[in-house]
């Protein structure tokens, strides 16, 4: 019970006396330091939970007549061999003759002495034994009792009992001593005594001698010795009729002085010589101990009792803490009590003790706590909780039946002595089995058969009844919960919730919508007792559009809200979208032309360029009339290596070109390649506005290009510029010519064109000039002081000022003569790449003023420049725009011969 190793017969032990269980003596010494915790403390039995007191030392035969015995062949193990010797009962007289054995002894089979019954008329002999006991064996012989009861007149009449008779059962009339009542009580009650009772018979007082049995309480009356007062005594035995039946109490020679018993009757000078004379009073205060305290009376010498004490005195409550003004009999008669209530925990630490006056606080002259029997009847601690415990033991099946208290509750002291086996029962405890011990896990195989009765090779171990077995994994043939469809190859536990899974489609009660849950069981509501939740999607009378409320059926759509579907808006040419919110309603119908937006400055560059590409049959420019408003920068890495891999570049270019074209597409795979060639690639996506990015691991990584909402075309191809360009030479707007000091425009540079916004090395040896800046297609409602908090935060403490040109253009020009130029070319690299991000503006560019205009041929100017619309000259304006110089003098000796080409 206590330790896992076998008994042997060399081992010391130790066995009890109660169930005669056995242990190693050094296990159960561990076990009493463990349980017992000090030498003091007793501890119990691991078999049957016996109290003792004493911890086992010695190890000892059974019969205990040898220490340490040792192992003799034909012995009983642990037995030193001899007589056991021991006694088989309290009263047995006769030692048990086996050998030294384990376990109790045999009951004695010896005949014990002669016993008689309890009236003593017969006689039997018992056997002796364990349960022999000289006076609970006795035997009653069944005759009659016939002793004399106590009332002297009647016999018992019970059968030979033990112990004494009853009182007499039979009933009697009962005269009191002066013989004015009666009674009817039980014979033998009350206690007799001679009285002698005085009659008027026939107009003659006559006395006898009767019996009188009890005190009828009414008072006696007779006349006393002085003829003058009666007897005021309460019923009692009256004495012979020539006998005096007592003395008065008034006789002169019994009171001799005052009521007080300080002066003499003499000494007042009223002598009394028979009883009716007054007793006289000396006129002095009583001054008698009054009963109960130590005051005296106050009154003046008087007849009969003292009043009670009306001294005021200081008393304290139950707890100490109130002190009350009271008079001295009211203070001896009852508790005086506060209304103060102890907020103090009792010892259980769980209960709040709650007692109006608690006298726990109450404390003598020394300081020492007064104990309160009231809270607490026998204990010292008056905070001493007295509920019941009744917290779940251990065992959880008893409650704690001890007073409440602190820490844990001890252990569950009930045993079984039946076996506890496992569900198959072939694990099982064996008694005495303490309550709450839990059954060993049973490894055996578990034979319960399977309620669909398949037969698994999969077998499981032995578990409680309340545990289920595992699910049975056999794969049948069901049908769905919906009926439609045969299922094969479903494991049985599932066979009862197989779905098909097929959208059930059955027409809801609402009428409008059908079920969209899967597969379900046809006697189960496809609404489950709720309302139609679907999206109603009834057209809308106002609009057109569906109903996005929750299904309302029958009920009509309530067209009183505003629609919120997203209606998409387009500008006349079409190239620009975007999403507004409907907000029809039944009261505002919406019209149709809010469906359409305004074009803008590019839309008209768009609609010029396409018209100019038709007239000169230009097939690419026709279908991508932007294309020329991109200007693509290359840098002198890419222009080499697409000179040295010009086929291969123009292969890419072909790819990406019809990439750009579809716009169903959103990503472009490219082949694995080497790192060099995966490099080229990431450097050309941002001049055809894409994201690159690598895939896969080596021997087959690759490159990949995502698109954008800035994908598009670049204004030359990177072959066209390789071909064309000679170095030092800078590629913008749709012609390549050699870079100069006073033409380099970077009007038409995107938030995309990454490496437009690196200065290469060619731009740093020609110095760009840059008279002013040009900020575009403003936020709209964008006011200057707004504008210029944004331009704050981005060159703090920079010397500009602002121009407004119109409502969404403003020119932004330095203040400082001197570092004018270099102070223009930093703020447009970094507002360039800021403002549009913020939303500030969308597009930010620099512009140099020319000493005089450019006049462009009518069939291709519109095509050519990047701003057909100039700024006028205005008074306010110091140094009006006007074209580039770049393009002055441009005609068709100076285009290729491939121009068409250009943007293929």
């Amino acid at each position: 019970m206590i330790c896992c190793d076998k008994v042997r017969t060399r081992h010391a032990i130790w066995h009890c006396d109660k169930c005669w269980a056995i242990f190693h003596i050094g296990c159960v010494q561990k076990w009493v330091k463990s349980s017992a915790g000090d030498q003091s403390a007793r501890w119990r039995c691991p078999g049957c939970q016996h109290e003792r007191a004493a911890a086992p030392s010695h190890y000892v035969c059974f019969c205990g007549a040898s220490l340490d015995p040792e192992p003799a062949r034909g012995n009983t193990p642990h037995s030193c061999g001899q007589i056991c010797g021991r006694n088989r009962g309290p009263h047995c007289v006769h030692a048990c003759p086996l050998p030294c054995h384990p376990g109790p002894c045999p009951p004695c089979a010896a005949m014990a002495p002669e016993q008689w019954c309890f009236c003593g008329r017969q006689s039997h002999q018992p056997r002796c034994g364990a349960d022999y006991d000289p006076v609970t064996c006795i035997q009653s012989c069944d005759a009659v009792c016939g002793e004399m009861l106590g009332c002297g007149r009647h016999a018992c009449e019970q059968s030979c009992h033990a112990g004494l008779c009853q009182p007499c059962p039979h009933e009697e009339q009962q005269q009191c001593y002066c013989g004015q009542h009666t009674r009817m009580a039980r014979c033998g009650d009350g206690q007799a005594m001679q009285t002698f009772v005085t009659r008027v018979v026939d107009g003659n007082k006559i006395t006898a001698e009767e019996t009188g049995y009890y005190d009828c309480g009414t008072i006696c009356g007779e006349e006393l010795g002085c003829g003058i007062h009666t007897c005021e005594r309460s019923c009692h035995p009256h004495p012979h009729a020539g006998i005096v039946h007592g003395n008065c109490p008034l006789d002169p020679a019994v009171v001799k002085a005052c009521h007080c018993q300080k002066k003499l009757a003499s000494e007042l000078g009223s002598p009394r010589r028979k009883c009716t004379d007054a007793v006289p009073s000396c006129g002095q205060q009583c001054e008698r101990r009054l009963a109960g305290c130590l005051h005296t009376c106050k009154e003046t010498c008087h007849a009969g009792p003292c009043p009670p004490c009306e001294i005021k005195i200081s008393a304290t409550c139950g707890c100490g803490s109130t002190k009350f003004q009271i008079e001295c009999h009211k203070a001896r008669g009852s508790e005086l009590q506060c209304e103060k209530v102890c907020s103090k925990m009792r010892v259980c630490k769980r209960h709040q003790c709650s007692v109006r006056c608690c006298p726990s606080d109450h404390t003598d002259m020394s300081g020492v706590v007064v104990p309160s029997e009231r809270i607490a009847p026998g204990v010292t601690d008056p905070h001493q909780c007295m509920l019941i415990c009744g917290r779940k033991l251990r065992c959880k099946n008893h409650q704690c039946g001890e007073l409440c208290h602190r820490g844990a509750c001890p252990p569950c002291r009930s045993a079984t002595f039946d076996e506890l086996p496992c569900s198959c029962g072939r694990t099982r405890l064996y008694p005495p089995i303490a309550c709450g011990t839990a059954l060993p896990p049973c490894h055996f195989p578990c034979q319960r058969t399977r309620e669909c009765g398949h037969y698994s090779l999969i077998t499981h171990e032995c578990h409680p009844d309340s545990t289920p077995c595992p699910s049975c994994p056999v794969l049948v043939t069901a049908q769905c919960m919906c009926g439609g469809k045969e299922m094969k190859n479903i494991p049985c536990y599932r066979s009862h919730a197989a779905s098909c899974g097929s959208i059930c489609n059955k027409l809801l009660p609402c009428g409008g919508h059908r079920c969209q849950r899967s597969c379900h069981r046809a006697d189960e509501p496809c609404l489950r007792g709720q309302p139609c939740k679907q999206v109603c999607k009834k057209p809308r009378k106002a609009c057109g559009h569906p109903c996005s409320l929750a299904c309302h059926s029958p009920a009509m759509c309530d067209e009183s809200k505003p629609c919120d579907a997203l209606v998409t808006m387009t500008c006349s040419c079409e190239r620009m979208t975007a999403q507004q919110v409907c907000g029809a309603t039944t009261a505002t119908v919406r019209s149709p032309g809010l469906t359409r937006i305004a074009c803008n400055e590019v839309c008209k560059i768009a609609e010029r360029n396409r018209r100019l590409a038709l007239a000169l049959d230009i097939k690419d420019r026709a279908d991508a009339p932007l294309a020329g408003l991109v200007r693509a920068t290359y840098t002198d890495d890419l222009l080499q290596f697409s000179r040295t891999h010009i086929s291969w570049v123009r292969d890419i270019e072909a790819m990406a070109s019809a990439f750009i074209g579809d716009q169903n597409r959103a990503t472009l795979h490219f082949a694995p390649m080497k790192q060099q060639f995966r490099a080229f690639l990431h450097a050309l996506g941002p001049f055809y506005g894409c994201r690159s990015r690598s895939m896969d691991y080596e021997p087959l990584r690759s490159a990949c290009w995502d698109r954008t909402a800035q994908a598009t075309i670049p204004s030359i191809s990177l072959s066209n510029a390789a071909r064309y360009a000679q170095v030092p030479q800078m590629i913008c707007s749709n012609q390549i010519h050699t870079a100069d000091d006073s033409d380099f425009d970077d009007s038409a540079s995107h938030d995309f064109d990454l490496p437009a916004r690196v200065v290469s090395s060619v731009a740093d040896r020609l110095r760009r000039k840059i008279d002013y800046l040009v900020i575009s297609d403003l936020r709209h409602g964008l006011v200057e002081a707004e504008l210029r908090t944004e331009i704050d935060k981005l060159i703090s403490g920079a010397p500009y000022g602002l121009r407004w040109m119109g409502e969404d253009d403003v020119e932004m020009y330095c203040t400082d003569i001197e570092a004018r130029n270099e102070c223009l070319i930093k703020w447009e690299a970094m507002l360039k790449s800021k403002l549009p991000r913020l939303g500030v503006a969308g597009m930010v560019r620099g512009v140099r003023v020319a000493a005089k205009q450019s006049v462009l041929p009518k069939e291709s100017s519109s095509f050519l420049s990047l701003n057909t619309k100039r700024p006028e000259s205005s008074a306010a304006h110091d140094a009006p725009a006007s074209l580039p110089e770049s393009v002055a003098g441009s005609s068709d000796d100076n285009i290729p011969e491939d121009w068409e080409s250009l943007n293929a």
